[in-house]
């Protein structure tokens, strides 16, 4: 029987024709309507963030109750400010204060602040985060994830770093190496193979998987067709450059139980169709993974 839980991304209901008007309620009555297990919604970012919103999302949790959900937020651990790194931590984990007793999350996805050359297109991966990582970059961001780890431990949660363009911990040697040196069982990788594909050169799957290993904590999902764009064009989960039956097969070896997987919709068209289609696919593929 499949147990790993399958979460939406909040971007599924982050297309021009919901943004305005989409609710958390409805949110959470569609995440549930179409059969996923929860949401990953983010969380002190913009006007996702502040005590309405947290309100808003007990009472959308009490009307239509996910399995477990999951929350992406950015800590500014770039500024060069110690004061702007630290109100980032302490803003956070008061959010998490008043979450955790309340909501079920347990792993929590933590990026580390923007790390860009404005002179270069964002769509040029290769040429922002680690490859712009100085020595006093990293120790900020050592030091900012150790204070993390540490006041978030009486909550019962774990943090992973996603494997995103423009933040330190965009590849998985830049992660490893961070993770490695905060030291904490509680803080792994979210390991993002779809945003690593519109690098140049393309990481190698099995050796991205190797060098995290244990560490992968929780799985982001998407795809692409590799047509020479940057970034590449966005398809559905059984589509493009990713063969997702030897991407799982290959983590499942690695880290022994398959982690929480999070499906992604950043493509133009219905995303709710979508939804359902990618969601199918996966509960297909991880089916056929237990009898493999």
């Amino acid at each position: 029987m499949v147990t790993t839980p399958i979460l939406f991304h909040v971007n599924l209901f982050e297309s021009k024709f919901l943004e305005a008007n989409c609710s958390l309620e409805t949110m959470f009555r569609k995440t549930r309507d179409y059969g996923a297990d929860g949401i990953e919604l983010r969380l002190n970012q913009g006007r996702f963030g502040g005590p309405d919103y947290w309100e808003s999302l007990l009472a959308a949790q009490e009307k239509y109750p996910q399995q477990v959900l999951s929350f992406g937020t950015i800590l500014n651990l770039t500024s060069p400010d110690e004061d702007v790194r630290r109100v980032s931590i302490d803003d956070w984990v008061r959010a998490l204060e008043f979450l955790a007793p309340r909501l079920p999350f347990t792993v929590l996805n933590v990026l580390t602040g923007r790390l860009e050359d404005a002179n270069v297109s964002s769509s040029i991966y290769e040429k922002h985060g680690s490859h712009l990582q100085t020595d006093e970059i990293q120790q900020a961001q050592i030091v900012g994830l150790k204070e993390a780890v540490a006041r978030t431990e009486t909550l019962g949660v774990r943090l992973a770093m996603e494997t995103h363009q423009g933040f330190l911990h965009d590849l998985a040697l830049p992660a490893a190496t961070l993770a490695e040196a905060v030291n904490s069982k509680r803080l792994g990788v979210l390991l993002d193979y779809g945003n690593m594909i519109g690098f140049q050169p393309i990481p190698d799957l099995e050796e991205t998987i190797r060098t995290l290993g244990k560490r992968i904590t929780s799985l982001h999902l998407k795809n692409s067709f590799l047509t020479g764009t940057r970034p590449p064009v966005r398809c559905g989960l059984g589509d493009g450059a990713i063969n997702h039956h030897t991407y799982l097969q290959i983590v499942r070896e690695q880290t022994e139980t398959m982690p929480p997987l999070t499906i992604e919709f950043p493509r133009a068209g219905d995303r709710e169709y979508f939804a359902k289609q990618d969601l199918a696919y996966l509960r297909d593929l991880l089916e056929t993974l237990d009898k493999d």
